[in-house]
């Protein structure tokens, strides 16, 4: 066996490893004991009683996670090498463990192992979904993310002027201005602590906080959720699409080798027509010398 077959056979088994579903499921398994671990060493009685099993455990699952790596990246095989972000989840799982290979040799760093937890996103599909939605949808965020800075900078400003001589303490300046208004955005003590002390002493306030709440709290938040969602949506629809270009591939692929082995049948009949033809002529041959 020549080197390049021996090699395409280690790749396909790998493929068929790392495709397989007990493999996936052990490895999600070992991603969970793995975030549970930096968890329960915050117990001193957890650590008083199973310490050095606790250690044991972790180095033992971060070995299994090299060799996971290693398979996966054989599957790919030589395009991991020339596109090394080709499988961007790869890349985000092999980050996390040399994150995690880092922090156990560090002291410091150890608190870092809790990454591990991440690693669930990318074995659960719904998840990977949701995080690719997230991230797709930050060039639109960054347009909403504008427009909230804006309207938060003239809201600011405004405010300052009209009610920072009378609370100093919550409009005094820009600064003081921003920290309130982001207080009532996210309803913490909005009602209690700025908007009633300001509306008692300027009963017309309400004339500005009112369009302020439901321009930032409700319309700006609307926009943020129907980003996601039409990001969520482009990402399912991309998949089935990606999933039909892989069937219709695979139809052809199977439809391209029918055809050769078709032509093969048929070459190999049009041989056996010419042997039979060519045996024909011989024992014609032969009768005719014969007589």
């Amino acid at each position: 066996m020549s080197s390049t077959a021996f090699w395409h056979q280690v790749v396909d088994k790998s493929r068929e490893l790392t495709l397989s579903r007990g493999f996936q499921n052990g490895i999600l398994i070992l991603i969970c004991i793995s975030a549970a671990i930096p968890g329960i060493e915050t117990s001193k009685t957890a650590v008083e009683a199973f310490g050095p099993w606790l250690h044991i455990v972790d180095r033992i699952i971060l070995v299994i996670f090299v060799f996971e790596l290693v398979i996966r990246i054989t599957a790919i095989g030589k395009i991991f090498f020339r596109q090394p972000g080709a499988d961007s989840w790869l890349m985000f799982d092999l980050s996390i463990v040399v994150i995690a290979l880092i922090a156990n040799e560090l002291l410091m760093l150890r608190a870092l192992r809790v990454l591990q937890a991440l690693r669930i996103a990318s074995r659960i599909t719904p998840l990977r979904n949701v995080v690719s939605a997230l991230l797709s949808s930050i060039p639109g965020f960054s347009s909403v993310l504008v427009i909230l800075l804006l309207v938060f900078y003239v809201s600011g400003v405004m405010t300052t002027h009209l009610f920072g001589p009378t609370f100093p303490d919550l409009f005094g300046d820009l600064g003081k201005s921003l920290i309130s208004l982001f207080q009532v955005i996210i309803f913490d003590g909005w009602s209690a602590e700025v908007v009633r002390p300001v509306m008692h002493a300027h009963p017309w306030a309400w004339a500005f906080f009112l369009p302020f709440t439901l321009i930032t709290a409700f319309t700006l938040l609307n926009f943020f959720v129907a980003i996601v969602v039409n990001a969520m949506q482009h990402n399912y629809f991309e998949a089935d699409a990606q999933q039909e270009a892989r069937e219709f591939k695979a139809a052809r692929d199977e439809r391209a080798a029918l055809m050769r082995e078709i032509r093969t049948l048929r070459s190999d009949m049009n041989a056996l027509t010419e042997r039979a033809r060519e045996q024909e002529r011989r024992e014609q041959d032969r009768d005719k010398g014969s007589g």
